[in-house]
């Protein structure tokens, strides 16, 4: 019986770091499938990022609600519709006859995994206590850092036989949600909530200076990370002529250098605050991206990908960290819901934004940009700590 105990407890876990793998993905996947799409649709790298920028958009819009509804309604209810509307986004995107038809679908695809991408967070917290809600926390980090490696990979390599491959992937939702339908614990919702009692927090901690300098690290860490996403695969494959297999690979080599880093977050807070470690990690990852035009040697690239990742290897873990230690108490709930929209933003506003940018101008600029402002975060977060305005 304690056998059976045990295998439950593992095929629970499983369907919810299943959950947390898919919901990464809507984003990282698709990084090396741009080149394709660009070829196919016969779009240039201004429009084709917004294969990115509209589903982020759609996600980070959706958040606050999707939290509402979850809290109100409970996880099942959210949960299980938002896997069957990420599915079918992905099959409506292989079938895509043209871009705009590709775009809606990304956009429906945005608004599944705003009710996915918190929710592998919030059943763990609903189901495990102490040591085990430790090692489910664990469980899920890693999950998710495997999956920034296999994502690029995945979808490059998919995208280098058909680019349809890769959307077809997020197919995998529907079946996952069938199984989570029969067999899944779900906790119950609470109906008596009301969206008022549930914006009121939220508005309250965001007025919050501490608050609000988190947020804003946390957008420029994913505006930075879909600088590489987007335009990084685009470079290669029309500079070097690269497959979109290979192109993939090149963000694994920098999702590979950020978790060499990262895994050692709790050694390295023993050295030096967090905000010195975050203020040090945007300097690195600008350093990155200002050598990565210096020489078209794809040597070269790889290195200035492996810098930027050493970066954001020191300075992602504490920023996540600091979310919860500015958060008011009672409101660590809220202060999350909020943060994810601030990554989404980022990652909404980098292909956008760069991608006009590269219209006028060229990939060099583009990086250019990104490594000054990595910089200027770098300096800003240290000016701040030193000057006694941050706490270190």
């Amino acid at each position: 019986m304690e056998e059976k105990t045990q295998n439950d407890g593992k095929s629970i876990l499983a369907l919810i770091l299943g959950v947390g793998l898919l919901g990464m993905m809507g984003g990282a996947l698709m990084g090396p499938v741009l080149p394709a799409l660009s070829e196919k649709f016969l779009v240039g790298s201004s429009r084709v990022g917004l294969v990115i920028t509209v589903y982020a958009a759609a996600t980070a819009l959706t958040f606050s609600l999707m939290g509402f509804l979850t809290d109100k309604y409970g996880r099942k209810k959210v949960l299980i519709p938002a896997l069957f509307i990420n599915g079918a986004a992905g099959i409506i995107g292989a079938l895509a006859p043209n871009f705009s038809v590709l775009l809606i679908a990304r956009a429906v695809q945005g608004v599944g995994i705003a009710g996915m991408v918190p929710m592998a967070l919030v059943l763990i917290g609903d189901l495990y206590r102490g040591n085990q809600k430790a090692s489910a926390m664990g469980s899920l980090s890693s999950t998710r850092s495997a999956g920034g490696i296999i994502a690029p990979l995945l979808g490059g390599g998919l995208a280098s036989l058909d680019w349809r491959f890769a959307f077809l992937v997020y197919a995998a939702s529907i079946p996952l949600a069938l199984i989570l339908w029969f067999r899944f614990p779900f906790p119950n919702g609470d109906p008596s909530i009301s969206i008022r009692e549930y914006l009121k927090p939220l508005k309250k901690a965001v007025k919050n200076h501490e608050v609000q300098a988190v947020l804003f690290m946390n957008f420029l860490s994913f505006f930075l990370v879909y600088t590489v996403v987007t335009f990084t695969p685009q470079r290669l494959v029309s500079t070097f002529g690269m497959s979109e297999a290979i192109a993939g690979a090149f963000l694994s080599v920098q999702a590979v250098a950020t978790i060499s880093i990262a895994i050692q977050s709790g050694r390295l807070v023993n050295l030096a605050p967090k905000k010195y470690l975050i203020g040090l990690g945007f300097l690195v990852s600008g350093l990155g991206f200002l050598i990565l035009p210096t020489w078209e040697i794809i040597s070269w690239i790889a290195f200035s990908l492996i810098i930027f990742g050493l970066g954001r290897g020191l300075y992602q873990p504490q920023v996540n960290t600091l979310v919860t230690d500015v958060a008011p108490k009672g409101r660590l709930g809220g202060i999350a819901s909020v943060n994810n929209i601030a990554r989404y933003a980022g990652q909404m506003v980098a292909p956008f934004f760069l991608g006009i940018v590269k219209t006028f101008t060229s990939f060099s600029v583009v990086f250019r940009i990104s490594g000054l402002i990595g910089i200027a975060m770098g300096i800003g977060t240290l000016s701040f700590v030193i000057s006694g305005i941050l706490n270190s």
